[in-house]
């Protein structure tokens, strides 16, 4: 019988957990506590995945209250209203909670908390959205009102909210605005017609230009050559006009030197007569009369010689006045030349009779001579020869007075015939000028014949591309307004809220779990073992093995949720349950009630590093630097492959971890028990011996 006994005691202490489960089992008071333990983690992952599956479905129930005060705006005879557009939009949308109230009615409702948020048109948001057209465009807005006191979350969603809501007004006004712009493209595109059109004429009108230019330089080429043939003309009439002026006043010079040699021989003969009449009385004479006759026959003589070619002289000069009056035709002073011309003549004509008179004086000098002895008879007739001779020459004195003004006039013609050619000079350099410039203007005109041809073909063509561009304007409005389709392609698609965070909750309910395991119920009371000897890992194990079976198999159930690897999620649980059990069993074993509570503080470090909330990259550096060296992060990430992904590779990755995790939790807490715990045992027993 004590064999049988020793045997049994034996083997209580190799029975795998199951004689620590019975002897628990068999305390009625525990049973309730066992049964808790195994819910708690179901409890605690289904409360919190059910209350949270999909808040953003119950988002229709959310009151989102619009405060609509836009008074709208005409606009080319049309009424905009923006605001009221948005509103009958909104109606439609069923996602959230609309309610159309007053200022009054929302500041009310977010006073008394019925309110989170609230959105405001304002009354000027119509006139802002057609002010693209204006030089200085005004930005519409709304105004976001939000009371984060009373519930933060809320303030949160109403981002997304004010979001879809400036993306819904967005494609509105920039379908506004796109309209205006194509208003004025196909206005402007009318303007370009017309433009084309005036180019068009432009063109024609360039091209008549461009002809008459020519003309015009043509014509400056014949001006230019006759002006150079008038140039040369004039120049030659100058110089002639010069030289004719020239040698008459010569010829008057030597006209007036025969002038004063007949007023001497006049002075003379007057003398002579005076002395005839004298002698004829019988008066004393002073002079020998035979002397002086024949004195005054050498002198009339010798005048004689010298008239003569002066008088061939004066000859020549009406040919001269005719050759100078056919070189002035046209010029202003041909009368005064043609005067010049009639005086020369009529001192010619009385030079002819002076000679002649000269001659017969001559010849009466030599009758004298020969008959002195008549010459009383013959006195009368000399007397009145020489009067006619005086007569003459005074004639002759008054034509060359007469010719000396004219020879002014002369000189004045000569002058205003140089000015002439001066200016024709200065006309010649100005036409030829001009025909440099006609030319320019030619080739010019003919560049902007060119030109404005091309302008009208070029305008032409985008006419017919802006029309071409312009249809389908209302396609086209709606296009720019919303130019982007967004194909959301769901990689490992999560389906709902819960499924997200149940690697986050089935992590935190399974170390609450274990952790309760060493925290709640007293196994070293209960069991009370003569040894001390905690509640072993496999009893432990037990216990976790049915915290995780019951907790996945009641999500897939009743959340539900769909795993990619509903039986590696079971497995992975399991695994999962008894590392936390193996950490809690070693911080209570090493520790007593201080693991206990560190086991506290391991669970809100974990919370917070592990990822199962925001990304990691999110988080301050403390807990970015723990974030490698706590299980809760493999069994997430685990968990999350395992339900979203289905990638094996991770799942096996973050299992040999996890096993890292419990092996090495199990080896502290065997070496503390069979190692650390005796000696220290041993040491207070001596302590204790010491002091009796």
């Amino acid at each position: 019988m004590k064999r049988i006994s020793r045997v049994k005691d034996k083997f209580s202490n190799y029975n795998f957990g199951f004689g620590d489960i019975y002897q628990i089992w068999s305390y009625k008071p525990m049973r309730i506590a066992i049964a808790g333990l195994l819910l708690i983690p179901l409890i605690y992952s289904f409360i919190y995945l059910s209350a949270f599956y999909d808040p953003y479905e119950n988002m229709k129930h959310l009151p989102v209250p619009i405060i609509n005060e836009d008074k709208g705006v005409t606009f080319h005879d049309e009424e905009i209203q923006v605001g009221n557009e948005l509103v009958e939009k909104l109606k439609e949308d069923d996602k959230l909670k609309w309610e159309f109230v007053s200022r009054a009615a929302f500041n009310k409702g977010l006073q008394e908390g019925d309110y989170y948020l609230g959105v405001v048109i304002p009354e000027d948001f119509s006139e802002k959205a057609i002010s693209v057209s204006d030089s200085k465009p005004l930005k519409g807005h709304l105004d976001y009102i939000v009371d984060e006191s009373n519930n933060y979350i809320s303030s949160q969603m109403g981002e997304s909210i004010i979001t879809g809501i400036e993306n819904n007004l967005q494609e509105k006004l920039t379908q506004i605005y796109v309209e205006q712009i194509f208003e004025k493209l196909d206005e402007s595109t009318q303007k370009m017609a017309e433009a084309v059109e005036g180019a068009e004429k432009l063109a024609e009108g360039a091209e008549k230009a461009g002809q008459g230019a020519e003309e015009l330089t043509k014509g400056i080429g014949v001006a230019e050559s006759g002006a150079e043939k008038l140039l040369a003309g004039n120049q030659q009439m100058a110089n002639e006009l010069d030289k004719a002026n020239q040698e008459i006043r010569n010829k008057k010079s030597a006209y007036m030197d025969e002038y004063d040699k007949a007023k001497e021989i006049q002075k003379k003969v007057n003398d002579l007569n005076r002395d005839f009449q004298k002698w004829a009385k019988g008066e004393p004479v002073n002079i020998d009369l035979a002397t002086t006759v024949a004195d005054l026959k050498n002198l009339l003589g010798t005048e004689q010689d010298r008239l003569v070619p002066t008088k061939e002289k004066l000859e020549q000069a009406p040919m001269l006045l005719n050759d100078l009056e056919k070189q002035v035709e046209g010029v202003s002073d041909h009368a005064a030349t043609q005067k010049l011309y009639d005086l020369l003549k009529e001192s010619n004509d009385n030079l002819a009779k002076t000679i002649e008179l000269n001659e017969k004086s001559l010849d009466g000098v030599v009758q004298v001579e020969a008959n002195l002895k008549k010459y009383e008879e013959e006195r009368k007739l000399v007397a009145s020869q020489a009067n006619q001779y005086t007569n003459t020459l005074n004639s002759g004195t008054n034509s060359l007075a007469k010719l000396d003004d004219k020879l002014k006039d002369v000189g004045k013609a000569v002058d205003g015939a140089k000015q002439l050619v001066d200016g024709q000079s200065q006309l010649l350099q100005g036409l030829q000028k001009l025909l440099a410039g006609g030319n320019q203007l030619q080739s010019g005109l003919d560049q902007l014949a060119d030109g404005q041809s091309k302008l009208a073909e070029e305008l032409g063509k985008g006419v017919d591309e802006a029309k071409q561009g312009l249809e389908g304007s209302k396609e086209k409005e709606e296009m720019i307004a919303n130019p982007v389709d967004v194909d959301k392609k769901r990689i490992h698609s999560v389906p709902n809220y819960a499924t997200g965070f149940a690697p986050y909750f089935i992590s935190l309910s399974l170390w609450v779990g274990a952790m309760l395991l060493f925290t709640i119920v007293d196994l070293y009371g209960v069991l009370d073992k003569p040894n001390g000897a905690p509640l072993s890992l496999t009893s432990g194990a037990l216990i976790g093995v049915g915290q995780a079976i019951i907790l996945i198999s009641i999500l897939i159930v009743g959340i539900p949720i769909e795993p990619e690897l509903p039986w590696i999620l079971f497995l992975f649980a399991i695994l999962l349950s008894i590392t936390f059990i193996a950490i809690n069993q070693m911080l209570v074993a090493t520790l007593g009630n201080a693991g206990r509570f560190f086991a506290i503080i391991l669970l809100m470090l974990q919370l917070t590093s592990s990822g199962g909330t925001y990304p990691v990259e999110l988080l301050p550096d403390l807990f970015k630097a723990i974030h490698d060296y706590v299980p809760m992060t493999y069994s997430i990430h685990g968990l999350r492959a395992i339900i979203s992904s289905g990638d094996t590779a991770v799942v096996v990755q973050d299992a040999y971890i996890l096993i890292g995790f419990m092996i090495g939790s199990f080896s502290i807490t065997r070496i503390h028990l069979r190692l650390v715990k005796p000696m220290l045992q041993k040491q207070m027993s001596k302590l204790k011996l010491r002091k009796q």
